[in-house]
């Protein structure tokens, strides 16, 4: 599917520059639909960290697709559920604690990080995993293949062994 028809399909993208980037951006998010990687979703709206966190995953085999904004992270699960997703927990426009529901749901593996303590997480969301900023990129990589590989192995979870 090409970047200008995925544009058409989301109400109000394509129309200033910041539109398009974010239609380029789901474009190719689609098409490592069929990579066979895994998929992990980094929502962040801190640039920098963002990218670092997307080289660590893409060094350890992933896809990875980013959204700086909620609304721009609720447009590329409505094209497809990742496998893991990594969570800023406030973003300039909301919490993202009912996508974090949503994605576990459809079986996604959920981590949260932000600056505040774990109390800021309701205990509804006890699914997910928290961290607590700064966190480096590697060490949450390094959530992200275990918690994959626990998803494909669920008999091996917690045995000890």
């Amino acid at each position: 599917m090409s970047n200008d028809r995925v544009c058409s399909r989301i109400v109000g993208y394509g129309e200033s520059q910041v539109g398009r980037l974010a239609c380029i951006i789901l474009g190719n998010f689609l098409q490592k639909q069929l990579s066979g990687k895994p998929l992990v979703l980094v929502v962040e709206d801190g640039i920098l960290v963002a990218m670092a966190i997307e080289d660590a995953l893409i060094d350890r085999g992933m896809d990875v697709a980013v959204a700086t904004t909620l609304a721009n992270a609720r447009a590329l699960v409505g094209q497809r559920i990742p496998d893991a997703v990594l969570l800023d927990l406030q973003l300039p426009d909301g919490h993202t604690l009912d996508l974090a529901s949503t994605l576990h749901a459809q079986g996604c593996a959920v981590a949260f990080s932000s600056a505040f303590g774990e109390e800021a997480v309701p205990a509804s969301h006890d699914f997910a995993y928290h961290f607590k900023k700064p966190v480096s990129a590697d060490f949450l990589a390094d959530w992200v293949v275990e918690a994959l590989w626990q998803q494909q192995n669920p008999q091996r979870h917690g045995s000890g062994s």
